[in-house]
Formats: C-alpha cells, sequence, structure tokens
C-alpha cells in the first residue's frame, strides 16, 4: 500500500518524539533553580523541541483534513442516507462568572467650596495641612502650603517660601526653611501671626509634631561634634531641650535615622541597625529593633523587636500592640510583643484611626484611602483639585 504524506510525517513525528525520551541527563536548572550553565546544549534541544512542534502541527493538519472527507464517506450508506441521527443543536451550559472583587466605594471631597470647611474623612480625622511635594520653585514663586485654621473651621494658603507643618491640634504651625538650616520657625495659622524663629542646631530630615500638637521633635546633627541630638522644642514658649544619643556604638543606627513620637508623646523612638545583617545601599538597611528614650530626659527607657522603620505616632495601633513600619522591601504591619509581621500594606506613612481601620494617601490617584490592618481598601475619599498631588497632613477632627 501506497505511503500518503500524513502517513510518512507521522511517523517522523513519532520517531522525533521517541528519540527524545533520553535526553542525556540534563536538566534547565540545578536543585537551587539555579541554571545549570549547559546553555548551548539547551538551546539545541529548545530548537530541536520546537521544529517537532511544527512538524506535530502540520501532521495533525494533514490527518484532520484526510478525516474531514473519509469520515462522512464512512458514516454515510451508498444512497447518502445518514447511518446514525443528525445532532440536533448544542446548547452550552453556562457557567457562572467567579465573583470579582468588591467595588470600593468612593467618597467625593471636591465640592466647588471645599475650603470653606474640614475636609472629612473616616472616624472623624479630616485634612488639617498640606504641602507641595517639591520645593523648586516655579518662575511664578513658591506653591503655598494649605493650612486648616480651626478657629475659623476653614483652610488658607500660607505664603511663605518655606513647607508649613501642622500641628495635629490647636492652630500652630513649624515652619521648615532649607535656607535657616539652624533654626525652626513657630507660627501661628492666623492672618496677621508673624514667624518665630528658634535655634535649634543643624536638624535633619522633618520636624514632627507630639500627638498632643504642644511640643516639636528635631533629629539634629551637630556638625562640631558629630553627635546626633535629639531635641525637643516647646511650641509655646519656644525653649529646646537636647540630649546626644550615640549612634555609632551604644544605639547603633545607619542609614535612615530619625526619631520619632511614641503614640502617647512620652517616648521617642529610633530604630537599631542589625550590626551582623548584610548592607546594600540599594535596600534600606536591616533592623534589630526599635529604642525607646524618655521624652522627659533623654534616657533610654525599652527595647522592642520590630525591625523596621516608623513613620510617626499614628502607625501604631491605638492599644498599641501593632505597628507599621518600612521594612526593607514593603511596609509591614507588625506585632509589638513579638516582631512577627502580620500583613504587607501599600505605604508605611498610615493613620491608625480606629481598631480595624488605617488611612493613607494616594497622592498618585489624587485620593486618600481607607483600609483594613491586612491592606483590604474599605473606602476612597477624591480629594479637591487644588489638595491632589501634595503631601497631606491628617489629624482627629
Amino acid at each position: 500500500m501506497r505511503q500518503t504524506e500524513a502517513e510518512r510525517l507521522l511517523r517522523t513525528v513519532v520517531r522525533d518524539l521517541a528519540d527524545e525520551v533520553d535526553v542525556g541527563g540534563w536538566a534547565p536548572v540545578g536543585p537551587t533553580g539555579e541554571p545549570t550553565g549547559r546553555i548551548a546544549a539547551a538551546a539545541i534541544r529548545r530548537g530541536r523541541w520546537l521544529r517537532r512542534r511544527r512538524r506535530a502541527a502540520v501532521a495533525l493538519a494533514a490527518v484532520a483534513a484526510v478525516a474531514a472527507v473519509a469520515v462522512p464517506y464512512q458514516l454515510l450508506g451508498r444512497s447518502g442516507d445518514a447511518l446514525v441521527p443528525p445532532a440536533g443543536p448544542l446548547h452550552a451550559t453556562p457557567t457562572p462568572a467567579s465573583p470579582g472583587p468588591a467595588e470600593v466605594p468612593v467618597v467625593e471631597l471636591s465640592a466647588a467650596n471645599w475650603a470653606d470647611a474640614p475636609v472629612e474623612l473616616a472616624d472623624g480625622w479630616v485634612v488639617i495641612g498640606a504641602i507641595s511635594q517639591s520645593w523648586s520653585a516655579p518662575a511664578t514663586g513658591p506653591d503655598p502650603s494649605i493650612v486648616l485654621n480651626r478657629p475659623a473651621g476653614r483652610y488658607r494658603e500660607i505664603p511663605l517660601p518655606a513647607p508649613a507643618y501642622p500641628a495635629p491640634t490647636g492652630a500652630m504651625l513649624a515652619i521648615s526653611d532649607d535656607n535657616r538650616p539652624f533654626e525652626i520657625g513657630l507660627l501661628e495659622a492666623t492672618p496677621d501671626a508673624q514667624v518665630r524663629w528658634v535655634r535649634t542646631g543643624q536638624r535633619i530630615l522633618t520636624p514632627q509634631w507630639s500627638p498632643d500638637g504642644r511640643r516639636l521633635l528635631l533629629t539634629v546633627l551637630d556638625k562640631e561634634s558629630a553627635e546626633t541630638r535629639l531635641t525637643i522644642v516647646d511650641a509655646d514658649s519656644g525653649t529646646v531641650v537636647s540630649w546626644p544619643v550615640d549612634t555609632d556604638r551604644a544605639f547603633y543606627c545607619t542609614d535612615y535615622c530619625e526619631f520619632t513620637w511614641s503614640p502617647d508623646g512620652r517616648e521617642v523612638a529610633l530604630s537599631q541597625t542589625d550590626p551582623v545583617g548584610p548592607r546594600s545601599e540599594s535596600v534600606r538597611h536591616p533592623r534589630r529593633g526599635i529604642q525607646f528614650f524618655s521624652a522627659r530626659d533623654g534616657s533610654a527607657t525599652r527595647f522592642v523587636p520590630v525591625r523596621g522603620d516608623v513613620a510617626w505616632p499614628w502607625s501604631w495601633s491605638p492599644d498599641g500592640s501593632q505597628v507599621v513600619v518600612q521594612g526593607q522591601q514593603s511596609a509591614q504591619l507588625v506585632d509589638v510583643a513579638t516582631g512577627e509581621v502580620r500583613s504587607e500594606l501599600p505605604t508605611s506613612r498610615v493613620y491608625w484611626t480606629s481598631d480595624d481601620r488605617l488611612l493613607y494617601v494616594d497622592s498618585a490617584a489624587a485620593m486618600v484611602v481607607a483600609i483594613g490592618p491586612d491592606g483590604t481598601p474599605h473606602t476612597r475619599y477624591r480629594l479637591p483639585e487644588r489638595l491632589a498631588g501634595r503631601e497631606l497632613f491628617l489629624a482627629p477632627g
């Protein structure tokens, strides 16, 4: 019997597949998942495999074409009558679609008169201020800060060439001017107030208000002694107290070292670097825990095994048992007592507003997002256009 082209092609494919059974013990990766180094052999086998797939596809197409002619002939008698009853129309059983993620409700806050009242968020929290993301002044001049004037119950612009950081309570602002690196400005958020400049020493990073809005915490670098100093400014009197902290040995800290308030304002926290952990300039340095100091006299008080950097006092849960930190690779919610990571979150700059809700600012989307401790979004608040793209500050109303 004469061999057809389809049969010859099928025989070739079968023979090639049989040859493929023994690959000489080659594996594309070793037991650790790394390449074995036999790149040339892998490439050759890959090429052969692709050619065999093309051959098989051609062969199957040829067989399908033959079957398309032969099968109807076998199924029909000489008279052409069907030997099997014709099949009726096929009715597909609809498969219920799997439910997608629930839609997150969006609350619109962009009314035309938005500045005439506090912008309200979840759990009674409000937007208390907004500063430019960049202080490279445009040709038209610096972009002014926007702050909530609590006594008046509305927002106003602060026409200064430096960011104004609002206190979480009251009407006080901290002015951080790069042209005055040894001073911090204090200003009341009222139209006729004047800035009071207080000499503090050369501060680094940003000033941070205490939860009660009465004191300002600064991380200061003394250039003469090369000491890092924990510095606190009383907002009412302008009194400055400062204590050196040995970040080179006793309280070893490298990379991103900034003092932050505890949630009750009685202590100050500083992350500690793991002295034996591997360090790289491409990621944050590994942490071994957080050291606390007294805000009254600067003495060391306690240590917790939380391996990450805290943004501010709002990062702590209301009962103090959990905290959100920036780890080496991601933002994490951590158990304070054990250091166990409970979940990963979109950012470490969160505001813990209740036991089961946190807020964070999504600048790219111009929204404030309410999430649960597991990171699940609950509600999105669309910001007024004037606040979009700025660094926002939130606080209880």
